[in-house]
């Protein structure tokens, strides 16, 4: 468990993808693996029944390792970005990755930096014989993808 890990729960948190429950198993886990905070400890030994308690506890635990809890539009661009970098490493096939992320772009639509990747993942399925030159273009949206800070939102959602 690292701290990028920690800020990807949270972005996945904030679009529903995961719930509270698996938060106190998760701080077990970042204090296992060497994170330490006053409030990860506690939320290490909480129910996650307490749901309230609990999303308190790791935004509280999040600050105090200096990890910001994101916005909407940042926890899209948060795992937009982790999509791209799993195209990068070949872990995910570019049309793939790039129909996730225009899933995000459907949830999230003033995320304008999203949408290369829908304009290429629509020509790969529209257009057959050009699905090498497609995935080549998705490769490249990445790279330049990749270096875009997902906290700030005036390069990324505009």
């Amino acid at each position: 468990m690292s701290r990028r890990d920690l800020e990807l729960l949270s972005a996945r948190l904030v679009v529903g993808s995961v719930t509270t429950d698996a938060l106190p198993e998760t701080a077990a886990q970042a204090l296992a693996a060497g994170l330490d905070s006053p409030s990860l400890r506690i939320l290490a030994a909480s129910s996650p029944r307490l749901e309230p308690d609990v999303l308190r506890d790791f935004k509280k635990a999040l600050h105090e390792l200096g990890i910001p809890f994101p916005s909407a539009a940042q926890a899209g661009l948060l795992l937009a970005r982790e999509i791209a970098e799993r195209i990068l490493t070949g872990s995910i096939r570019p049309y793939e990755g790039a129909k996730a992320i225009w899933q995000i772009h459907n949830s999230q639509p003033k995320l304008k930096s999203l949408i290369p990747f829908i304009g290429v993942a629509s020509e790969w399925e529209d257009h057959p014989e050009a699905r090498a030159d497609c995935e080549q273009e998705i490769l490249e949206i990445c790279r330049g993808f990749v270096i875009i800070d997902p906290y700030d939102l005036q390069t990324s959602a505009e």
